[in-house]
């Protein structure tokens, strides 16, 4: 049952996204929802921020203001999902010569990462939301997720 809610929710957000921004012109459209789903990282970096702020309080706000944010965050993710995908199509075509380059890149980069398995079945690895530690991002070498980064990377462009 999972399985198809996802894709309807995956679809529903495509289409809706093709629909109401810059509907008339397609490169404008996936450059803008790109820009806006590009924002997903500083989501995920403020997720133990909005943690720590939600300890002590009631249950019905943790639900509230944590089932907002994946809202938000699932949709900022969609942007960038749809704008990336698209984006992919409108300048490069869909045939198959630009597509080995963008398959053998890609699968170098996971291998080389160590996470050729999200490859297999993507929309049936779900996360459920009865974590207890729901807004604890999970990194996949085990590293904390931190702001600092984002400071560090401030300071090393500013050195430039």
């Amino acid at each position: 049952m999972l399985f198809p809610c996802l894709l309807c929710y995956w679809r529903g957000i495509n289409d809706l996204l093709a629909v109401y921004i810059f509907p008339e012109d397609r490169a404008k459209n996936v450059l803008a929802c790109t820009a806006v789903g590009a924002l997903s990282p500083m989501a995920y970096l403020l997720a133990p921020l909005l943690d720590k702020a939600l300890k002590g309080s009631s249950n019905l706000a943790y639900v509230v203001v944590t089932r907002t944010f994946m809202y938000a965050y699932g949709l900022l993710y969609m942007f960038l999902w749809y704008g990336v995908w698209n984006l992919s199509d409108h300048y490069l075509g869909r045939d198959w010569l630009p597509a080995v380059p963008w398959l053998a890149g890609s699968t170098i980069m996971l291998l080389a990462l160590r996470c050729i398995r999200a490859t297999m079945w993507p929309p049936v690895l779900v996360c459920l939301d009865s974590n207890p530690n729901l807004l604890s991002p999970s990194t996949r070498f085990g590293s904390s997720v931190s702001i600092k980064i984002l400071h560090i990377h401030y300071e090393w462009i500013n050195t430039l």
